[in-house]
């Protein structure tokens, strides 16, 4: 089955089967400084480190797509609520310096079955670098 990364236990993967997979993938970074006056000239930065790195992705779920919208919404709510740190890998390659953690999520539920089953649905990540002290 090809994979074509994970978060943690969640596998992005396409086969026949199933399509899991992520779009509007984007990460941010940022270096924090601090700039200190000096008298009769230009302030002196001064480079003081860096913010962990954040990085946004959506995943469409869908039954027609092999998944169950609600399972795989209540496993990732699940390692949120748990403080689960996850290691990112997409392309074969470790994302970030060590793990990332749930920061946000927000579901845009489309369609449901006669019975009110969710049988599509869009789920948004918010990911923050969770880097060791």
């Amino acid at each position: 089955m090809p994979n074509i990364g994970t978060l943690g236990d969640v596998a992005f993967e396409t086969s026949r089967e199933k399509i899991r997979t992520f779009h509007d993938m984007r990460f941010q970074g940022g270096a924090n400084y601090a700039v200190h006056a000096r008298h009769g000239s230009a302030g002196l930065a001064e480079w003081t480190g860096r913010d962990p790195e954040k990085m946004t992705m959506e995943i469409t779920l869908s039954t027609a797509l092999g998944v169950d919208p609600e399972k795989e919404i209540e496993e990732i709510v699940k390692a949120m609520r748990e403080k689960k740190t996850m290691t990112l890998v997409l392309g074969g390659k470790v994302r970030g310096e060590y793990k990332w953690v749930i920061e946000s999520y927000s579901v845009e539920a489309n369609h449901f079955d006669r019975d009110g089953n969710m049988i599509e649905a869009v789920i948004s990540l918010e990911l923050l670098e969770y880097l060791k002290s």
